[in-house]
Parts: C-alpha cells; structure tokens; sequence
C-alpha cells in the first residue's frame, strides 16, 4: 500500500473515533426542552359536538306554552239580586231577572248594562257571570229549595209549527221574547205572576189571544209565584202546543188557552244563531210599556 493511502485512512479513522467519543460524552437533551409541533391532523380534527346549540336550535319545534285556566269568578259584592234566569245551552244566549231588590227587578239580555260599568257577561242555570270592569263576577240564585219541574202535557198530534218553535227555541233561545216580553209583578214583597207585552213581533202576540198588560198568574195550573222557578215555568209556553194559562185581565180573573199553532215562525232551518240579544228589544232590559 502507498505510504500516502496509509497516512489518508489513519486520518480518517481517528477522526471517526473522535465523532463517536464526543456522542457518548455528551448529555441527552431534556424531552422538556423539545419544541412541540402541532400536527395537521391535530389540526384538522373536529371540535366536540354543542350540546348546547343543538338545543337552541329547537329543532322539533318550540314548546307550547300551557294556557293557563282561570279560576271561577267569585261572588259579586254588589247589591244585586237575581230573581229568574232562562238558562240555554250556550251561556252567552239567555235572559235573567236582575235587580236590587226582588221587588225591583228587569229582564236582561247578555251584554245589557246592568248599571254603570257592570254588565251581564253569561247566564247558566244557577247563575249568571257579571262583567264588572273587566273582571268577571257570580251572582247566583237564591239557595231554595226547589219544587219539582213542572212538565207541559205532550202534544196531541205532531204541528210542524210546534216543530219550528220548538227548533228556533233551541237555535236562538231568545226567540220568543221577540213575541212575549214578562215583567215580574209584586204585591206586598210576594209576587204574583208576570205581566206581558209584545215584543218586536206584535202580531204574533195578538194571534196568541193575549193582550198588552195581560197579568199571567198561573200556567198549566202551576202559580208563578215563585221569582225562581216562574221564569222557568213561564218559557214552557214556547215549547208546547197549547197552554192553560190564568190571567187577569181589566180586574178580572179568566183562563186561556194559548195556541201555539197560530204563530207563524220561519223555517228553523233557515234561522241561524244568534248572539242572544233580542233584535229591536229595549235597551239594558227595560221592557215596553203598555202604551207602546
């Protein structure tokens, strides 16, 4: 071997054995003090789910919110007495007797003005709802004790006139007040009956055989001195073919028989509901006077 190539590798082979004692002297790098580099996959993984945001999104629809349900209204502290109610099926269609006194009494219609700022609101059968600004009150009947309801005899033979009452009488429960209007009447706190009057149809008062101020003391024999159960009892006259009733007429006392059958009313088919108010009545359920 050339002197030249021997001194070339002795070099390199020393230098080599310096390169390997310099690496196992030197101290191991602290893993602390190895910078961290995010990886992209690191990077691009995704976030955790929003719970949160999931429900925000409401997503099947907001939830209803329960309504409320009012209470019942309380009892009015008004000086009010309610003597007679002509309750129907649907409680904003109906009459009531109301007054300050059972002396002083006037029949009202839902939606009349009892007095300022109160007025009739529903009727039922043991009670009526007062709107008193607003705010619903109960004005109930007097707790009595009841006698047992009187029943019309059953017709003698069917009358499609009947038939058409008795259908309009369901439809529009105040009906026949636009033929027959009652006034309660008294005599020393005890009351007597009804005394009557056309209402908007004057005609078909005529035809029941009645005349303007005629006092209804008794019908099918039933006193109607009762202010609770008379207005109950009066209302059969709308529902039956004919009736006995006992009036007082120009002083005298005489009995008459009501036939029904003399009214013409319109086809019940034909007459849609109404709001319960009689149409042309007198306002806040003042009756007419016998002279109208």
């Amino acid at each position: 071997m050339p002197k030249a190539l021997s001194v070339v590798l002795t070099i390199a082979i020393a230098w080599q054995l310096v390169q390997l004692t310099w690496m196992l002297l030197e101290p191991p790098v602290e893993a602390d003090n190895v910078p961290i580099v995010a990886s992209t996959a690191a990077a691009n993984r995704p976030k955790g789910v929003d719970v949160q945001a999931i429900v925000n999104a409401k997503l099947f629809g907001a939830a209803q919110t329960a309504t409320p349900v009012a209470g019942p209204a309380p009892e009015t502290q008004l000086n009010l007495v309610l003597s007679a109610v002509f309750a129907a099926d649907d409680p904003a269609k109906g009459l009531a007797i109301i007054g300050e006194s059972a002396q002083q009494t006037k029949v009202y219609s839902v939606g009349d003005t009892i007095r300022s700022g109160t007025r009739l609101h529903a009727v039922y059968p043991d009670r009526v709802i007062l709107d008193r600004g607003g705010a619903l009150e109960t004005l109930a009947l007097p707790k009595r004790n009841l006698v047992a309801a009187v029943r019309p005899p059953p017709p003698r033979q069917p009358n499609r006139v009947v038939e058409n009452l008795r259908r309009v009488a369901e439809t529009n429960p105040t009906a026949f007040a636009e033929i027959v209007r009652p006034q309660p009447v008294f005599a020393n706190g005890v009351q007597r009956g009804y005394r009557v009057y056309p209402g908007r149809n004057r005609q078909q008062f005529a035809r029941l055989g009645l005349q303007p101020g005629d006092l209804v003391l008794a019908i099918n024999g039933t006193p109607l001195d009762d202010p609770q159960r008379g207005m109950e009892i009066f209302n059969t006259i709308g529902t039956s073919d004919s009736v006995q009733v006992t009036i007082e007429r120009s002083g005298q006392t005489q009995d008459v028989t009501l036939n029904m059958a003399q009214i013409s009313v319109p086809d019940a088919d034909n007459v849609p509901p109404r709001d319960g108010r009689p149409r042309g009545g007198p306002q806040q359920g003042a009756l007419p006077s016998p002279d109208q």
